[in-house]
């Protein structure tokens, strides 16, 4: 037999060097075995092509022979299999996938040529075709645990898409949905959070839409679309606050209304709206921080100079600041003092000039 030939008479480690020798072979040249064993040779060495060629030669003289027509299909879908490798190597993912398909079709019990299909389909977006093939290949090698991590991505990526689908028709509810799905599948694409923050601001979670956006941003600290989001996302929150914190003064919870300023300012320190310092004056004036009160006052009174309110708060803060000195302490156990609920509306200028002259009795 031809085949006992190449095998005695050639090394298995060089089967290159068999089939050149066989090619020149004249005892052989005339037998019809000759082309399938030089098909067997060059599928060997990967000339799938000639492999397909010298087959098709043999299988013509002898039709019958149905071991020969597998081998020969065979062969074909290992020259689609490399085909679409070369394919997919030069970044060609549709047509690997075409040449994958015909693979595929002639050697379906090779479940290495789904997971070559799977990751073409995820190259060009359709992460749903590349879920199926690569269950079928996981459910081929159950033990392929990088199989099952690239399968997992592939669910991610669905669910991004699906999401980025249902946020162009103006679907959040169901994009926040996908999104979630997607978190929960590649938490380490950071790129979901940025798109989840788009939805909750859109939807006015600006809680959440924060969280979101921060978690990007420490990854992407210097994408400036990210930056402008936060400080819109912030911007939205800070006024949120100031709004709880005006409530707060209005129900004479001072302490509670300076917190909500102060997360208002933290959010935003240098955009923040300046009427902010206005009212945490006011509750720090409510609860005796008269230095405190004057610093937001002062701060506020620079931008906006000739603000009467401002002003005139910051006049009373200046008396309150002035009772604290000896004289005035002497002045109010004396009872003379104007009752506070008279200081609406006073000559500030004539009672400093009569605190001042007690001062100086003092001295």
């Amino acid at each position: 037999m031809a085949n006992e030939y190449i095998q005695n008479t050639y090394s298995n480690q060089d089967e290159m060097l068999g089939l050149v020798h066989l090619q020149r072979d004249d005892q052989l040249r005339e037998a019809k075995n000759y082309y399938y064993y030089r098909a067997v040779a060059h599928r060997e060495v990967g000339n799938y092509e000639q492999a397909v060629l010298d087959m098709s030669v043999y299988i013509q003289a002898t039709p019958t022979d149905q071991s020969a027509i597998l081998v020969q299909q065979e062969m074909k879908g290992l020259m689609h299999l490399r085909r679409g490798d070369i394919y997919y190597s030069k970044k060609a993912f549709a047509a690997a996938i075409i040449e994958y398909n015909k693979a595929i079709l002639l050697m379906p019990y090779c479940k290495s040529m789904y997971y070559c299909r799977a990751v073409s389909h995820r190259e060009t977006g359709d992460y749903e075709k590349a879920i199926l093939d690569m269950s079928v290949y996981v459910q081929a090698t159950p033990t392929d645990q990088s199989a099952i991590l690239v399968q997992q991505e592939m669910k991610g990526l669905m669910h991004i898409k699906r999401g980025d689908t249902y946020h162009s028709v103006k679907d959040f509810a169901a994009a926040i949905i996908e999104y979630n799905q997607a978190i929960l599948l590649v938490p380490y694409c950071k790129s979901v959070y940025y798109y989840r923050a788009i939805i909750h601001y859109e939807l006015g979670n600006y809680q959440q839409a924060s969280s979101d956006i921060q978690i990007y941003i420490k990854e992407i600290p210097t994408e400036k679309s990210a930056i402008y989001l936060r400080n819109k996302i912030h911007k939205k929150l800070s006024e949120g606050y100031v709004n709880h914190g005006n409530a707060l003064l209005n129900e004479k919870n001072f302490q509670g209304a300076i917190d909500a300023y102060n997360t208002a300012i933290s959010l935003l320190p240098t955009v923040i709206t300046l009427d902010i310092y206005y009212y945490r004056a006011k509750a720090h004036l409510a609860l005796c921080d008269y230095k405190l009160a004057l610093n937001d006052i002062k701060l506020y009174r620079q931008i906006i100079p000739k603000d009467k309110k401002a002003k005139q708060l910051q006049e009373i803060i200046e008396w309150k600041i002035s009772l604290s000195t000896p004289s005035c302490r002497f002045f109010r156990t004396l009872n003379r003092t104007m009752p506070e609920n008279e200081i609406k509306g006073i000559d500030i200028n004539k009672r400093n000039m009569y605190i001042e002259n007690i001062n100086r009795s003092f001295m």
